[in-house]
């Protein structure tokens, strides 16, 4: 009996820039409003109570994440502060976007303060092997306990990436991969987000049933442990 392979997981991510004025900012959630996958929004620790972004219908809490600039990383009170204030703004909050390299000490304060999952624009280099194991195909590891780090792709849907790029369509999407899409690109505006989220949702169509998964940001460790429980030819995590 041949075993199915297991789901490609989409993970959608849409950095908004500070240069983008608040009318512009509603402009693009309301563009990727109805219909759309769920979407983790990026904004400044000020600005996260304008995402909000329900997680369910019975929910009005922001689907969003923090974004923490390489200047916030520079002393242990930029950051607290930053974390403060992100967890004011919007209480509960567990994902971050990260730019530039992230010392070990920042990774613990960012655990302490109830962040689980940090978007990652590189990974730095490994002075110790993670703490844990992450499945065959995900841009993701663990070098602490209780965080997990993922980078994203700057790309649009395969049948695009497939035309320019061959290897990195095959590379990002293979079966039982993880491939976090960032929706923004280098000029996000309300018109491009869309036109991205609609190429990627038709894609999706396209695809067998159970060949894609959506999936959100947050929900990255549970992801991973119930990977853990999909075998495919063996188990699908790494040896630790």
């Amino acid at each position: 009996m041949v075993r199915p392979a297991l789901p490609t997981t989409l993970i959608f991510c849409c950095p908004l820039p500070s240069s983008l004025s608040t009318d512009q900012l509603t402009a693009c959630l309301e563009a990727a409003a109805h219909p759309a996958p769920s979407i983790t929004w990026v904004t400044t620790a000020e600005r996260l109570p304008l995402l909000r972004v329900p997680r369910g219908p019975a929910s009005t809490a922001p689907l969003a994440a923090v974004d923490v600039p390489a200047a916030a990383l520079e002393s242990r009170q930029s950051l607290r502060r930053l974390l403060a204030c992100a967890q004011s703004a919007a209480s509960g909050i567990d994902t971050a976007l990260v730019r530039g390299p992230l010392p070990h000490d920042c990774r613990r304060m960012l655990v302490d303060a109830g962040i689980a999952v940090v978007l990652r624009d590189f990974f730095d280099p490994m002075s110790r092997g993670p703490r844990r194991p992450a499945p065959n195909g995900w841009p993701c590891r663990s070098m602490l306990w209780g965080l997990w780090e993922v980078t994203a792709a700057d790309a649009g849907p395969p049948g695009m990436i497939g035309r320019l790029v061959p290897w990195m369509a095959a590379d990002r999407l293979r079966p039982g991969g993880l491939a976090v899409v960032d929706l923004a690109g280098a000029m996000p505006t309300a018109a491009s987000i869309r036109d991205r989220l609609d190429r990627w949702q038709a894609w999706v169509r396209r695809q067998r049933a159970g060949a894609v998964e959506i999936a959100t940001l947050a929900s990255l460790p549970e992801l991973i442990t119930g990977a853990a429980r999909r075998p495919l030819s063996g188990s699908v995590l790494k040896a630790a």
